[in-house]
């Protein structure tokens, strides 16, 4: 009787035991499974994603027009020769008027047919300057690396970089560079080092044209850019004077 009790525990230790082998033999498959090489997957857009110098897509990423399209555009150009006219029309005005103009009678920033869809284009197209602004600085920071790598770390502006990269140029020898003009005391000191000990080496022609090139191109947005939000602020007491008198004009612009 006393043998049965044991026979039944062996029974059931044999049982655990093939179980626990089954459970090994389940995660030796599992981790094949982990060891096999996964496949490049394509991207979202159907192009294998890769790290490549040339075209990639048809697009040559080398290539300032090829990334940065938008001032070369129709629109843009047809947008900010409205908002020129649009400023030199409000300075007349203004100066006629002299301190009448910005009075409770005054006709300045009265948004009359046409107008306001000239400051909803401006909205949209400040939207899209700031998107170019970040694509131009990229273009400008990868190349300008070979030359100052640690300046991308120094200033971190976008457009303070630009004016920074086209002022130094190829320029070696940091104690002929003036940068009074475009950065404070304090960078200017940290920049100057720490440039007189950079390991960069200079561009070439080529590069340093593209380079000098795009931080034009860079100044040109932010100028332009600048108009649109003048030239909204200017509006927005008779576009939304209600917001504008809770938030003031520059506040209530970008909303």
């Amino acid at each position: 009787d006393r043998s049965k009790p044991r026979r039944k525990d062996l029974t059931s230790m044999a049982t655990l035991a093939d179980s626990f082998l089954a459970d090994l033999d389940d995660l030796s498959d599992d981790d094949d499974v982990a060891d096999e090489p996964v496949k490049d997957e394509p991207a979202e857009d159907g192009v294998k994603a890769e790290a490549a110098e040339g075209p990639i897509g048809g697009v040559d990423f080398r290539s300032l027009d090829a990334v940065a399209k938008l001032v070369g555009g129709e629109r843009y150009r047809r947008v900010i020769s409205q908002v020129d006219d649009a400023l030199a029309a409000d300075a007349k005005k203004k100066e006629e008027e002299g301190d009448a103009s910005t009075g409770p009678g005054s006709t300045l920033g009265v948004v009359d047919e046409g107008a306001y869809q000239l400051i909803v284009d401006c909205n949209a197209l400040s939207v899209e300057i700031e998107n170019e602004i970040q694509v131009v600085h990229n273009f400008i920071r990868d190349r300008y690396r070979a030359k100052f790598p640690e300046l991308e770390s120094l200033v971190m502006h976008p457009i303070d970089y630009a004016r920074v990269v086209k002022v130094i140029g190829n320029e070696m020898d940091m104690t002929r560079v003036e940068l009074e003009s475009v950065l404070p005391n304090a960078t200017i000191m940290v920049v100057s080092v720490t440039g007189s000990t950079t390991n960069g080496q200079p561009l070439s022609a080529e590069d340093l044209e593209a380079t000098v090139r795009a931080c034009d191109v860079q100044l040109q947005l932010d100028a332009d850019k600048r108009k649109l939000v003048a030239l909204v602020e200017a509006r927005m007491d008779r576009t939304a004077p209600n917001l504008s008198a809770v938030l003031g004009p520059e506040v209530a612009s970008k909303l």
